[in-house]
């Protein structure tokens, strides 16, 4: 371990923050409004809640499948091209995409399906790499607030996607949408161009060390620490039991409360409120006080009390404050979790460790969709509140565990 002082802040440019949060929260704006084209769009053309399921799974399978090389290419390529180059490969993908789904013979489930799989390569690359530069473009003293606002900016970008991606979808259709999104990818990417920090390659210290050694250290890394095991354990789960709400909610809204297409992305956009809510506030907290195991257990606790609520006394204000609550909690456990890595985890070691974090996340957030999509499918609308209070139950467990486990902290 690296105690904060150590870390490498040589370089840093006071614009560089900036940059990277406006960059963040373009493509974000235009990634939000295309998941809510991807959802509607699918439910057009299927009816069925597999199929959405089956888009989350191909999406995020890169990030799981490739973790063992992205981690080792983060930590031995310079963070700065790997986001600037994710960014403009997804740009073009998604113009390309946009174009194919406009003639009406390529407008078909497997062509959007093909294109999620490959954004997922851009995305699987771009999440370890982004959370691996802030260590070089500010001060450790202000990691907490930076990842706290791009984190913020990302989630207010996504709250406005949610929010008019229903709308926009009605308005231009899909296809238009995809465009959109490529284009917000890459003037993301014009931005990130101008950013000084982190062009140099970084130092993992084995670098001489083959592929398979170096990624061998990161994994075990991982395995050795109790406390970093239990909080990545801890947001890997969120990805788990979030599918559920997320599957399900298209059907809610539309199906069984009767409320228009647009409103879905406002459900959406309240979930991301909540996770901004946590953003704002948790970066108030002293840094002592954010790394406390205990934090992820209460959010565990918010979100069994909101899937039982769901599953028990649906309706739209309830709907409205699960969403706000969900959101919450995923935000609380994911500020916990990356600037625990980022605060107390050696740098050259933090493209693997943030890999092997998003390996997890993309292993488990596929199968939950992918699950998810059957055991509603199964289900049907009269059994679905049987699933909402089982995950009720697993959250209300998990949390338990963490609110009882208290290892020692390793000291800053």
């Amino acid at each position: 371990m690296r105690p904060p002082s150590d870390f490498h802040t040589s370089g840093i440019a006071p614009g560089d923050l900036g940059l990277l949060i406006s960059g963040n929260v373009v493509s974000t704006l235009g990634n939000a409004v295309y998941l809510i084209a991807v959802t509607l769009l699918l439910k057009e053309m299927t009816e069925s809640a597999l199929m959405l399921g089956l888009f989350q799974f191909v999406a995020l399978a890169p990030g799981f499948l490739l973790s063992p090389v992205i981690g080792v290419v983060v930590d031995r390529v310079a963070r700065h091209r790997i986001i600037v180059l994710s960014d403009l490969y997804r740009a073009v993908l998604m113009i390309l995409a946009g174009l194919a789904l406009m003639v009406p013979a390529l407008r078909i489930p497997s062509v959007i399906l093909v294109v999620a799989f490959l954004a997922g390569i851009g995305h699987a690359l771009f999440i370890p790499a982004v959370h691996a530069l802030l260590p070089g473009i500010v001060p450790p003293e202000r990691l907490q607030t930076a990842t706290g606002l791009r984190a913020a900016g990302s989630q207010a970008a996504n709250l406005a996607g949610n929010a008019v991606g229903g709308a926009l979808y009605v308005l231009l259709g899909g296809p238009v949408l995809f465009v959109l999104n490529g284009l917000s990818f890459l003037a993301s990417a014009v931005q990130e161009l101008f950013i000084r920090g982190g062009r140099e390659a970084p130092d993992p210290g084995d670098r001489r060390s083959s592929h398979f050694t170096m990624a061998r250290v990161g994994l075990t890394t991982v395995v050795r620490d109790r406390p970093l095991r239990s909080l990545l354990l801890s947001q890997a789960g969120l990805f788990l039991v979030s599918p559920v709400l997320v599957i399900a909610l298209p059907f809610l809204v539309i199906d069984d409360l009767g409320m228009p297409e647009a409103a879905l992305g406002g459900y959406l956009a309240l979930a991301v409120a909540g996770g901004i809510v946590a953003f704002v506030l948790l970066r108030l907290l002293p840094l002592h006080a954010l790394l406390r195991k205990q934090l992820p257990g209460v959010a565990y606790f918010g979100l069994a009390g909101a899937f039982a609520a769901v599953g028990l006394a649906p309706g739209p204000l309830v709907l409205a404050v699960v969403a706000v609550v969900s959101g919450y909690a995923a935000g609380l456990v994911y500020l916990v979790a990356v600037t625990w890595i980022q605060v107390r985890c050696d740098s050259g070691l933090h493209g693997r460790i943030f890999a092997v974090m998003e390996a997890g996340n993309s292993a488990l957030a596929p199968t939950g969709y992918l699950f998810a999509g059957i055991l509603l499918e199964l289900l049907g609308a009269e059994y679905r509140w049987v699933l909402f209070v089982v995950v009720a139950a697993a959250a209300f467990l998990r949390g338990l565990v963490l609110v009882r486990d208290r290892p020692r902290s390793p000291q800053g």
